[in-house]
């Protein structure tokens, strides 16, 4: 049986439709114990600074969840290094989405700055629903593919056959908006809440799949 072998390619053009602020609370202490008692205060003090703006405390989700041990080295009197235990360290890592609004973005930066907690924070742009965007995106390339078979076929004196096969091989397509956006924790409140008028940039996507027709 002879064949022709094609890759396709979709592209797809998104506008982002939610706004993705990761976060991040630390908690350091030389006992487990109150290490993981701060953490809990900290992460208690971020949730009740977004409430404020309208979050329920199941709205901020947690990404990662890391207890290390702490060692420093220290050079003895005989010439020597020793590691020396000081404590625990606590990384809680933290996502909150909601719909592009950026007042409400605002108003959330503004209750992070003035949280005790003192969160390191970042903030990007995406899409909602995901699956949708992925779906389109793989109908384009099997339509793209399906135009480049027809065309090479057309051009070889040969007619397209059944379709064979198809493989594709899902790469980790990145759905969020190349728009870069990144600004210190402020201590004045008011200033933090100043508004923000940004429209981010498209979400551009492409993947491919190769697709193997019979031909005649």
């Amino acid at each position: 049986m002879k064949t022709i072998t094609v890759t396709g390619t979709g592209h797809t053009d998104t506008a982002p439709d939610i706004i993705i602020v990761t976060m991040t609370v630390n908690a350091q202490a030389a006992e487990y114990e109150k290490t993981m008692e701060t953490a809990a205060e900290r992460l208690d003090m971020l949730r009740g600074a977004l409430t404020d703006c309208g979050f329920a405390k199941e709205d901020v989700r947690t990404v990662s969840f890391n207890v290390s041990t702490e060692y420093q080295h220290e050079h003895t009197p005989e010439g020597k290094y020793e590691r020396r235990f000081i404590g625990y360290n606590c990384v809680h890592q933290l996502r909150l989405e909601f719909n592009l609004d950026m007042d409400r973005l605002s108003a959330v930066i503004a209750e992070i700055s003035g949280c005790s907690s003192e969160p390191e924070f970042s903030i990007q742009f995406g899409v909602k629903d995901e699956e949708a965007v992925k779906a389109q995106l793989l109908r384009s390339a099997a339509e793209d593919a399906a135009r480049k078979a027809e065309v090479l076929a057309s051009a070889s004196g040969v007619v397209l056959g059944e379709l064979v096969s198809i493989d594709y091989r899902m790469d980790g397509v990145s759905l969020r908006s190349p728009t870069n956006f990144a600004m210190p924790l402020m201590a004045d409140r008011a200033v933090a809440k100043a508004a923000i008028d940004i429209a981010p940039e498209n979400i551009s996507a492409a993947e491919s799949a190769v697709f193997v027709w019979e031909i005649r």
